[in-house]
């Protein structure tokens, strides 16, 4: 932090050195008077300058002390303020470098329609080296605060424009939940761009949708407390990079097998960790509760590919939200593998189709997005 006291009185005691420094400088008399003139109003004019800084108010978010400060940057062109409302206090999380030459909304593909709870779920899919589908069930909620989009890929080139699938599940009530997963996406999107590593646009791009619902939030103090999980996975020919916040799975499907590939943020592996060591403590968690959402403050747990995932024709990358999860992932593999030969739309629907059959009388809302690699990536 500037130390102002310390560089005003630097500054004071600068005329009383001119007169001594005059021979060595050339200047005359008049030359002189003229220096001393402009350091005596150096002091204060840094106090103007200095003091708007100082007395801009810290942000603050959940666990942060009284008086402390934010040391990140303000967004560029950041949403006003309501002017009926003063907005509480929130830390904006920092700032990773933007992805140059961000893609447009417009040019990338939309989710897919929401599928009503009485139909059969819509997806959308494209013939492509790469295909891939998306759908949406609305299960027994009565919106859907779910969200999906694709990036389509040009190129396989880990530095060009290569297909990623994004998935976020909001929450925070019907309004708010449905405007965080929309955020997120459309932001992430935004921001993912066209050229540069997959694991620093990955990141950027998280952030940017981290931002979007802060800055929303910011205008409209109603929708405090929503926020959403997201997933997105990259294709290249290196491989599958990935990045995560929240418990919306990622898999990989081969040979008849699935694996999760990232991180649970919910308190179900903490819970399942403590069955044996301490069932009381276990039994008192919430295995529903998130431990990392994106809320407009600084994330505090992100999952990423420790390195690009090897991919073979045939292979299935399948993120989606936990509504899903109303299917074990023994009879999610199953029903994959007898729907596969169909293309990844017509697994799409098999599985959503299959978490309906079920109907749970709490059914979350479940949404699935897949890219199949037909011919592998070359």
């Amino acid at each position: 932090m500037l130390d102002l006291p310390a560089l005003v009185s630097d500054l004071s005691t600068a005329p009383a050195l001119l007169p001594a420094a005059a021979p060595m400088s050339g200047l005359g008399p008049a030359g002189v008077v003229s220096m001393v003139d402009v350091v005596l109003a150096l002091p204060a004019a840094v106090v103007l300058m200095w003091w708007p800084w100082q007395a801009a108010p810290a942000r603050r978010g959940p666990g942060a002390p009284a008086g402390s400060e934010s040391d990140a940057p303000e967004a560029a062109d950041a949403v006003p303020t309501s002017e009926t409302t003063e907005p509480a206090a929130r830390e904006r999380a920092p700032v990773a470098p933007a992805a140059a030459n961000a893609v447009p909304t417009s040019e990338t593909a939309g989710p897919a329609d929401v599928a009503p709870e009485s139909e059969a779920p819509k997806t959308e899919a494209e013939s492509t080296p790469l295909r891939r589908a998306g759908g949406q069930l609305l299960g027994a909620r009565e919106a859907q605060e779910d969200e999906l989009g694709f990036i389509e890929g040009s190129t396989l080139d880990p530095d060009g424009q290569h297909p990623v699938a994004i998935v976020a599940d909001g929450m925070g009530g019907h309004a708010g939940g449905e405007t965080a997963s929309r955020l997120a996406v459309r932001a992430f999107i935004d921001a993912y761009g066209f050229e540069g590593a997959p694991a620093g646009r990955l990141r950027a791009a998280l952030d940017a949708a981290n931002r979007a619902i802060d800055d929303a939030v910011r205008e409209n103090l109603s929708l405090d407390g929503m926020g959403a999980t997201l997933v997105a996975a990259a294709v290249t020919t290196d491989g599958l990079e990935w990045i995560s916040v929240g418990d919306s799975p990622l898999y990989l499907y081969r040979g008849g097998r699935l694996k999760r590939l990232n991180e649970d943020h919910s308190m179900a592996p903490v819970i399942e960790a403590l069955r044996e060591s301490d069932p009381v403590t276990a039994r008192g968690m919430n295995a529903n509760e998130l431990r990392s959402a994106l809320v407009g403050f600084e994330i505090t747990k992100v999952d990423t590919s420790p390195m690009p995932e090897l991919l073979l024709p045939g292979d299935l990358v399948v993120a989606a939200t936990d509504g899903l999860n109303t299917l074990n992932i023994d009879d999610t593999a199953s029903i994959i593998s007898d729907c596969r030969g169909d293309g990844p739309e017509a697994v799409t629907d098999a599985l959503l189709a299959a978490v309906a059959a079920r109907a749970a009388p709490t059914q979350d809302n479940a949404t699935v997005a897949i890219i199949e690699i037909a011919d592998g990536p070359s």
